[in-house]
């Protein structure tokens, strides 16, 4: 997988600014269907967050 860079430090997948994670998953923010459209990142989220203990 290509670097991904994170600055979310509360996610177990995130180590010195990089996306650890064996997968990603991006999807519409908001509950928007599958295929949805949207218009700008600010209307996207990561599903592949997972909190850091």
């Amino acid at each position: 997988m290509p670097d991904v860079r994170c600055s979310v430090s509360d996610c177990a997948y995130q180590k010195d600014s990089t996306c650890q994670a064996p997968a990603l998953q991006v999807q519409a923010k908001g509950g928007l269907s599958q295929g949805a459209k949207v218009s700008s990142c600010a209307d996207t989220q990561c599903q592949s967050f997972k909190p850091r203990r």
